[in-house]
């Protein structure tokens, strides 16, 4: 993770090279697919989870919003909720009863015999978040995506959150929705050594919380790995020349997006 200078900076760039290039020699017959993508980073066996559609442009802007999703993360906690319960989750993230009329239309919230749960299809919150970056991905820059990725080489071990790609580039996306004093310096570390381990052409570290980072991310990352990480914009960090934390800070989407722009455009 340090600054790459001087030879190590010539030999990552080399070995970027050499990976285009075998690439190159494929895409002349068909599209790159992701075995590609990660064959050339000696990962021969995958397994993944294609992302849950995100049906039309209403659901998406209301899974955008922070306050919804943090309302989502409290109620996915619970087997099922009564009406009162309900509404003390509705005041405590100022919800309306259009937002959740809103929800029962997206059949994300259900309800039966006044009581309000999940639907049982939806394998958890945070597979919700990950299916919203990842119809951002395609909406907006053409990025196909794939979730939950088990790569059986990968020493670091855990699923990759989100793994997406355009042309020869890998993008890599970690996701966290807890809030960072709850990220612990030991999965911290597991988190950046995976992305060091897979080596993708971009890596975002997303947090989805408003909360400062400073302290328990920005500078655990700095001492871990000798890093000057660089405050790009409110909500955006850049960790080194490839990988990137960001946080719901404005907001988390535009975050993601205007790294993408700035990377990939």
């Amino acid at each position: 993770m340090q600054e790459e200078k001087g030879d190590t900076y010539i030999t990552s760039k080399i070995i970027n090279l050499e990976r285009k290039f075998k690439l190159l020699e494929r895409i002349l017959n068909d599209e790159v697919s992701f075995s590609d993508l990660l064959l050339v980073r000696g990962f021969k066996y995958f397994s993944y989870f294609e992302p849950s559609k995100i049906d039309g442009s209403k659901l998406f802007n209301l899974l955008s919003k922070y306050y919804v999703r943090r309302f989502l993360a409290d109620f996915f906690m619970f087997e099922n909720v009564r009406k009162e319960d309900l509404n003390q989750l509705m005041t405590k993230w100022k919800i309306k009863n259009s937002t959740i009329q809103d929800l029962l239309d997206s059949r994300i919230v259900l309800v039966e015999n006044d009581k309000f749960f999940r639907n049982p299809d939806i394998r958890d919150f945070s597979f919700i978040v990950e299916s919203l970056i990842a119809f951002l991905l395609n909406k907006k820059f053409g990025i196909d995506s794939i979730l939950n990725v088990k790569l059986k080489e990968l020493s670091k071990g855990g699923d990759i959150d989100i793994l997406g790609k355009w042309k020869l580039e890998l993008i890599m996306i970690e996701l966290k929705e807890s809030p960072p004093n709850n990220v612990s310096l030991t999965e911290l570390k597991l988190t950046f050594e995976r992305f060091r381990s897979v080596s993708p052409d971009i890596f975002i570290f997303a947090l989805d919380t408003t909360l400062s980072i400073k302290r328990n991310i920005i500078d655990n990352l700095t001492n871990l790995y000798k890093v000057n990480p660089q405050k790009i914009r409110e909500g955006i960090y850049k960790i080194s020349e490839n990988s990137f934390v960001v946080t719901a800070k404005r907001d988390l989407l535009s975050n993601i997006s205007y790294v993408l722009y700035e990377k990939i455009l």
